[in-house]
């Protein structure tokens, strides 16, 4: 082994970070996608629920109409028998009879307009969500459109990228490609190497001893930091 060997899996590092980055462009590129969709999602359930109570609204106060209508019914009849009752009782049982159909009719109408106020409500909601809805369709799909070009270049530089990493591991002497594969492995998204520096671990801080530290910068072992268990390379193979 020599120093060139190490900078060769410094390099093999330097591209498994370029990869994971374009892998990172990748899923937020995808995710663009998906959030459209969830809020196409989210619309198409509201919408089903405000259609839904508002038919249910409809119904009710189409039930309510037929009541209020008896009870007008009922008082125009009352109103008629005040001009042909031939006792104060009948005059007295007519009238009260009146004066509660008035407060019914009063509960009724006042029913009937809260159920106006929801309907306008629903009818508003379901207005939304229909543009919305409509508006998205050709949204999504350029959306969508853009993805698919940007995930294909992004796949393309993926592809490059490993072709070059699968030939320079090609050139890694076995006893450093061994370790080196079991910490690229466990780090592949993150830096996989390490050098050791005043004494310690770059990436987790833990101590190197300064006979180790002497024989990783001599490119003489192969070393691997017993606290994270990245592999050890010389800092001159980072220069």
């Amino acid at each position: 082994m020599n120093i060139d060997d190490f900078k060769t899996i410094v390099e093999i590092a330097n591209l498994d970070f370029k990869v994971t980055n374009h892998n990172k462009k990748i899923a937020e590129q995808n995710k663009r996608v998906e959030e459209i969709k969830t809020q196409r999602n989210e619309k198409e359930q509201l919408l089903s629920h405000s259609t839904e109570k508002l038919k249910e609204s409809q119904g009710e106060l189409k039930s309510l109409e037929a009541k209020i209508f008896e009870v007008e019914k009922k008082l125009s009849q009352g109103e008629d028998r005040l001009t042909i009752v031939t006792s104060e009782k009948q005059l007295n049982a007519t009238q009260t009879e009146i004066n509660t159909g008035k407060i019914l009719k009063e509960s009724l109408e006042g029913q009937a307009l809260e159920l106006m106020e929801k309907i306008d409500f629903y009818q508003d909601e379901n207005s939304t969500s229909k543009e919305f809805l409509d508006g998205s369709v050709s949204t999504l799909e350029e959306i969508e459109n853009e993805v698919k070009d940007q995930v294909a270049k992004e796949t393309k530089e993926i592809e490059n990228l490993n072709k070059r990493i699968e030939a320079l591991l090609e050139t890694c002497p076995p006893l450093l490609k061994t370790p080196f594969l079991a910490s690229r492995k466990k780090f592949k998204d993150d830096f996989s190497v390490a050098w050791a520096e005043d004494g310690v671990c770059n990436r987790c801080q833990y101590a190197v001893s300064k006979n180790d530290q002497q024989n990783i910068n001599r490119a003489i072992n192969v070393e691997v930091c017993m606290s994270c268990e990245r592999i050890l390379i010389p800092k001159s193979a980072v220069s």
